[in-house]
């Protein structure tokens, strides 16, 4: 069932987030200025240019803290910055991707790189961390998706928003980042890849530059992951916890508010009616 239109990408991907960014020094615009510097030196980075990447890796390492890669439990708040440059020498073999239209893409070089990229990191972790545990997709996705924009960022708001969208459409977006798994997302992205193309969402600290498609699909589905809350009178409540009904404040950005007196898309009409069957 086909439940999108260039409103509904509208409202989750740019409504959302946007207009919001372009008000403040927000932390999200780290992704931004990242990208920007992969963008704008791609000759320097496949000629391993040694002092760019040093830059570069200060890029790539501030975006990650900021995207919560460097918690207290993260290997990575062991390390300096200079850890990421041997990994952006990896990326360069990823660059013919961010050059081809999605339709031409090859699955075995993105997870040609996403191989040796986990490899780098499992050898660093290992230094800092007894029970080795493998390198997680989030940090692989968030650095792929901060440098060169070719996958998003599989973390728990993407990987709920994809779940609620199948439930919704009845379509089956695998939220597993693995070789075999990846071709359903790019599916969804050849068939969607006219709307979203047509949102002409730039950079805000760079004009000339534009969101590549896999960002856009990063913040779609990330919108639609974030927590539900759902209006009783003046008060609004989380609806996955209906039986404490944890009020919360509204205005919060990583929630998602349901109106009472409000014309309903296909996302809130379902939150909607599972709450209320639920409850």
């Amino acid at each position: 069932m086909n439940i999108l239109n260039s409103n509904i990408f509208e409202k989750y991907i740019v409504a959302k987030n946007i207009d919001e960014i372009s008000k403040r020094s927000d932390r999200y615009k780290s992704w931004e200025y990242c990208y920007k510097c992969f963008c704008n030196n791609k000759d320097k980075i496949k000629e391993n240019d040694e002092n760019f990447l040093d830059l570069a890796s200060l890029h790539l390492a501030f975006y990650l803290a900021s995207w919560g890669m460097y918690r207290g439990s993260s290997f990575l708040l062991q390390t300096d910055y200079t850890v990421h440059k041997e990994a952006i020498k990896i990326l360069k073999d990823a660059y013919v991707l961010t050059d081809n239209k999605i339709s031409n893409w090859n699955i075995d070089i993105l997870f040609g790189v996403v191989d040796q990229l986990k490899e780098y990191y499992k050898d660093i972790k290992n230094k800092f961390k007894d029970n080795i545990n493998d390198i997680t997709d989030t940090l692989l996705t968030k650095i792929l998706l901060g440098t060169l924009g070719i996958t998003p960022a599989y973390d728990r708001f993407f990987i709920k928003g994809v779940q609620l969208y199948n439930e919704v459409s009845k379509e089956d977006i695998s939220t597993i980042f693995k070789r075999e798994n990846f071709k359903s997302l790019i599916n969804f992205a050849q068939k969607h890849e006219k709307e979203l193309n047509n949102l002409d969402i730039r950079l805000i600290v760079d004009e000339s530059i534009p969101y590549p498609l896999m960002k856009k699909i990063d913040m779609f589905f990330w919108n639609i992951g974030k927590p539900w809350v759902i209006q009783e009178g003046d008060k609004y409540y989380l609806t996955d916890d209906k039986q404490n009904k944890k009020e919360v404040k509204k205005g919060n950005p990583y929630f998602n508010y349901i109106e009472e007196k409000k014309n309903l898309d296909v996302f809130e009409n379902s939150i909607k009616n599972y709450y209320y069957k639920k409850g």
